[in-house]
């Protein structure tokens, strides 16, 4: 099957990483796959990077949007089906599939509000399936859109790449991990409160901190760290998709504190896939990923006192530690891996085959 995506967007997210973990699971099913994508875009060059095809498209304004609908019009090869990554390029999707009489796919990976209006739903309906990112997600598009079919629906999360074969925790000094931007919404305020407590009880504990500087700066965390008169706490910055994994393994314990967010939490994901048990909120899509308590904890946002204590139980039982851990290396395995998203691709696509 010759398949084509369209992703209009200039930068690098987790909605182009989606993408992309699409892309790869459909070339290793054997299909021939397109990338139209903004031209010299971030996820264009990488696109080319891979090798793949690449078809330079303009930005996403209405007058851009016009001139990629038609240039898109007249391609050479004329694609078996459509994936949609994004709201801008759906109108764009969706008259192709109409003229071309091929089939469209559509795919969320947020839960921004729709506007909800004849032209929205008639998009939406148009579809011949709407893939979702989590469970959340789909929930939130299936209030938003109330008369659409439940079955076009389907949740598939996001793919891991790679398991850890090394279970292995070592003795003290614990390392406690936390793997996301530096933005209020992540609520390392609260993790450090709680990490105030957790020293209190294990003085040599170590707390990592690893991504990029967005809304707060690591300076401002130092601030309240020395204020909490917090010791060994450690940032690694922003990490490269080679390094991101070393770091995973490195550490006991894996922490998530966000107060919002988490529509697709990739990060949980990477902390399962590494075998750590995880200490995180009921934020988001946490709540469908992390198994309470078959593979860590899950505690209510801006309360570290639950975080800390929850913390001090897996430190005070290493046995513990080794099967949680264990429990979401094996969840990862059969749910969240690159060959269980190939499986579920398979599946939906041959539902459609043309």
């Amino acid at each position: 099957m010759k398949i084509l995506h369209l992703l209009d967007i200039p930068w690098w997210s987790g909605l182009s990483a989606y993408a992309f973990d699409t892309l790869e699971a459909h070339r290793h099913l054997g299909h021939q796959v397109q990338l139209a994508a903004q031209k010299d875009s971030l996820p264009y060059k990488k696109g080319k990077e891979l090798g793949w095809k690449v078809f330079p498209m303009g930005g996403r304004h209405l007058f851009a949007s016009i001139f990629n609908f038609f240039k898109l019009l007249f391609l050479r090869e004329r694609p078996d089906l459509i994936i949609i990554h994004t709201g801008s390029a759906h109108w764009i999707g969706a008259l192709l599939s109409k003229i071309w009489d091929i089939p469209l796919i559509r795919i969320r990976v947020t839960s921004q509000k729709l506007k909800i209006n004849w032209f929205t739903l008639v998009l939406y309906q148009h579809c011949k399936k709407i893939v979702l990112a989590s469970e959340n997600i789909r929930t939130d598009c299936l209030e938003q859109l109330k008369n659409l079919e439940r079955d076009k629906c389907i949740t598939l999360y996001p793919a891991v790449k790679g398991q850890t074969k090394n279970l292995n925790h070592p003795d003290a000094p614990f390392k406690i991990g936390m793997l996301a931007r530096l933005d209020p919404v992540k609520g390392h305020t609260y993790f450090l409160k709680a990490a105030k407590i957790v020293q209190e009880r294990f003085p040599n504990v170590e707390f990592h901190f690893a991504g990029a500087e967005e809304n707060i700066i690591w300076g401002d965390l130092l601030k309240e760290i020395h204020s909490l008169n917090l010791n060994y706490c450690f940032y690694h910055g922003f990490l490269r998709e080679s390094e991101v994994w070393s770091y995973l393994e490195s550490c006991d314990i894996g922490v998530l504190s966000s107060i919002g967010s988490e529509e697709v939490s990739r990060a949980t994901l990477e902390w399962m896939a590494a075998g750590k048990p995880v200490v995180a909120t009921k934020v988001g899509s946490i709540t469908e990923l992390i198994q309470d308590p078959l593979g860590g904890f899950l505690v209510p946002p801006k309360d570290p006192v639950s975080m800390a204590q929850k913390i001090l139980e897996i430190l005070d039982n290493k046995n513990l530690a080794k099967k949680l851990g264990a429990f979401n290396l094996e969840a990862s395995k059969k749910y969240y891996s690159e060959i269980s998203l190939q499986q579920a691709w398979d599946k939906i696509l041959s539902s459609i085959r043309v």
